[in-house]
């Protein structure tokens, strides 16, 4: 009895130990590469503080994003005003909030999702 005990124990402390090995590694939200790209870009485009910033600049678009990771929203934020041409961003409004494609329950309110809109200018 003691040895089926004791062979029983063995076996869960095996078992909890490689449960531990096995841990899922979380992927990175963005490369190097990317994060390399996002410096570069960060350092071109500038935010406009006032309407005499804009002075002599030219309208392109608007952007409209929303993403689940709020690094992921940066860099596609930089890189679609990039792709527009734009060097400049006007009228920031950035906000988040719970998505429930399921419905709320008592133990899950959705995931949060990360929402940002602005006018891209050309000012050069």
């Amino acid at each position: 009895m003691l040895k089926c005990l004791l062979l029983l124990g063995v076996l869960v402390s095996c078992s909890s130990i490689k449960n531990k090995d096995n841990a899922k590694v979380e992927k990175k939200s963005i490369s190097k590469i990317e994060k390399e790209k996002l410096k570069k870009l960060k350092s071109e485009i500038k935010f406009a503080r006032s309407l005499s910033d804009l002075v002599g600049c030219s309208k392109l678009g608007e952007l409209n994003l929303n993403k689940f990771d709020r690094n992921k929203l940066e860099y596609f934020v930089y890189l679609e005003t990039s792709k527009l041409g734009g060097d400049t961003l006007s009228e920031v409004s950035e906000h988040k909030r719970r998505e429930r494609p399921e419905g709320e329950t008592v133990f899950s309110q959705g995931k949060i999702k990360h929402f940002f809109k602005s006018d891209v200018y050309r000012c050069k």
